[in-house]
């Protein structure tokens, strides 16, 4: 995942990035469907956010859209978690994800548009 068109113009469009911190996405642990939110911190990672303290998240694993929200399809890779935060008495726990993609090795993309 890259990010969603916000602006269009007749020769071009503009796309907020995934690691804006205007974005979020729900997205899933594609190994047992912990969900979470997604959100970007404008740098090169995200933020897993609201985990269950006992959700079952570790080191290594893809990280997917869910479908919720109707903006991305279901199974679309947005990261890797490379680390869990847990604080003692908080109520969620969260991790961080590396995106995916390289951002600035980007040079295509494909736009998925909805069919009515």
């Amino acid at each position: 995942v890259v990010g969603r068109i916000h602006e269009v113009s007749l020769h071009s469009s503009k796309v907020l990035l995934i690691t804006d911190s205007l974005s979020a996405v729900v997205g899933s642990c594609q190994r047992n469907n912990v969900d979470g939110l997604v959100e970007g911190q404008n740098k090169n990672e995200l933020l897993l956010k609201y985990l269950f303290p006992d959700a079952d998240v570790r080191i290594k694993d893809l990280i997917v859209t869910n479908g919720i929200g109707g903006v991305f399809p279901p199974g679309l890779p947005i990261g890797e978690v490379i680390k869990i935060e847990e604080k003692k008495y908080a109520p969620y726990k969260q991790a961080l994800v590396s995106p995916y993609l390289n951002f600035h090795r980007l040079r295509e993309l494909l736009i998925l548009v909805e069919r009515k």
